[in-house]
């Protein structure tokens, strides 16, 4: 589903930006 890639491009995002 869309929703799920979303999701995970957006979980990458924060987990970069945190790190």
């Amino acid at each position: 589903m869309l929703f799920a890639m979303l999701a995970s491009t957006l979980l990458i995002g924060i987990a970069q930006f945190l790190s």
